[in-house]
C-alpha cells in the first residue's frame, strides 16, 4: 500500500483560509506535464491556465474530470498566485512555462468561495472565546 503510494506524482493539498479567501497550496513530487495551447492558455495536468488580464495572475479555466489537477478539487476560477513561492502576477506565459516545468509547490486562490466569510467568522468567534473563560473565572 505503501508504494502505491509513493507513485503518485502528487500530495494532498493545504488548505487555509485567509479572510473569505480560500487559498490552497498543492505540492507536487515531480513537475506536472505542461503543453501550450495557444497564446494566452497553458494545460498543466488536466487544468488549463489562462491570462485573462495583462498584469493578473493566471485564472483557471477548465479542469478536466479526473485529471491530476482535478484531485485537488480545484475548480473554474481559481486563481494561481505563486510557484514554489514565487507571484504569478505580471508573469508572461513563457516564464509562466518555465517555472511549471520545474516546479514543486503551486499556491491557488479561491475569490469568493460560499461559506469563506462564515468560517472567517466562525474563527475569529473561536478565537474570541478563548479569553472569555478566564474573565468568568474573576
Amino acid at each position: 500500500r505503501r508504494a502505491a503510494v509513493d507513485e503518485l506524482p502528487r500530495i494532498a493539498p493545504n488548505v487555509a483560509w485567509v479572510g473569505a479567501m480560500k487559498v490552497i497550496q498543492i505540492d507536487l513530487k515531480q513537475p506536472a506535464k505542461i503543453e501550450p495551447v495557444d497564446e494566452d492558455i497553458i494545460t498543466m495536468a488536466g487544468c488549463d491556465l489562462g491570462f485573462i488580464m495583462p498584469g493578473n495572475p493566471p485564472q483557471v479555466l477548465q479542469i478536466e474530470q479526473g485529471s491530476d489537477m482535478a484531485s485537488f478539487n480545484l475548480r473554474t476560477d481559481d486563481v494561481l498566485v505563486g510557484v514554489d513561492g514565487r507571484d504569478t502576477r505580471g508573469v508572461t506565459k513563457d516564464e509562466l512555462g518555465k517555472l511549471l516545468r520545474a516546479a514543486s509547490r503551486l499556491t491557488f486562490e479561491r475569490p469568493g468561495e460560499d461559506g469563506g466569510e462564515e468560517e472567517a467568522k466562525a474563527q475569529a468567534a473561536r478565537a474570541s472565546e478563548k479569553p472569555a473563560p478566564a474573565a468568568a473565572g474573576q
